[in-house]
């Protein structure tokens, strides 16, 4: 399984918390905004420019948790979801799509 890094957006870190902690219980291995050599990376509203820009420094897969700035890989869209900006980051659909190309699968 890929090593999972989170990266926050703004200030607001529980739900990115609260999305490690979901995670981690279900085996992965995440870290927050620290660059890993082919990981998955996950990035949240302002976070997800950092993640992008790690990934691809790191030759890693990216993934945006909307609302994201232009990016470039997967945006999981919360207007898609039919949730707001904070709910898509634990989303039981959004955590089965992170969780499962952590585990080499496609979203």
């Amino acid at each position: 399984m890929k090593t999972i890094v989170l990266c926050y957006g703004l200030m607001i870190t529980s739900p990115v918390d609260n999305l490690a902690a979901w995670l981690h219980a279900h085996g992965a291995r995440v870290v927050m905004e620290r660059p890993v050599a082919g990981a998955l990376y996950v990035g949240h509203s302002l976070g997800a420019g950092r993640c992008a820009a790690m990934a691809a420094a790191n030759h890693g897969t990216f993934i945006g948790l909307d609302p994201v700035p232009p990016t470039g890989g997967l945006v999981i869209s919360s207007a898609a979801l039919g949730t707001d900006h904070l709910s898509v980051v634990n989303d039981p659909r959004s955590r089965a799509i992170v969780l499962r190309m952590a585990r080499g699968g496609h979203p």
